[in-house]
């Protein structure tokens, strides 16, 4: 898949829908450990990680979300197990369908 973004930052109408579906509505849980015991909230995603994210959910590849984002692809993978982490995902097609809802 030979991936040319027309505009940097551009995404077109329906995937902004699908970010802000992602983003807004579906925080992951996280796991705060209170006096009370664990109590989940909605998880807090880095910049970089919604980058990334959102560069997934287009159906980008690791190497393809670096050149994209001028990261290292091993940096990306660093940003996916900590989004696999933060959403309880065992992969990355379970990390979508969570996200997506």
């Amino acid at each position: 898949m030979n991936y040319k973004d027309p505009q940097p930052g551009f995404f077109d109408p329906d995937m902004i829908l699908i970010l802000e579906k992602a983003f807004d509505a579906h925080s992951p849980p996280v796991q705060d450990h209170g006096p009370a015991g664990p109590v989940l909230g909605p998880a807090k995603l880095t910049p970089r990680e919604r980058l990334v994210l959102a560069e997934i959910l287009m159906g980008l590849s690791s190497k393809e979300v670096a050149r994209s984002l001028e990261i290292s692809p091993r940096t990306v993978e660093f940003h996916r197990a900590n989004l696999l982490k933060k959403y309880g995902a065992k992969n990355t097609a379970e990390l979508i369908r969570k996200v997506l809802g």
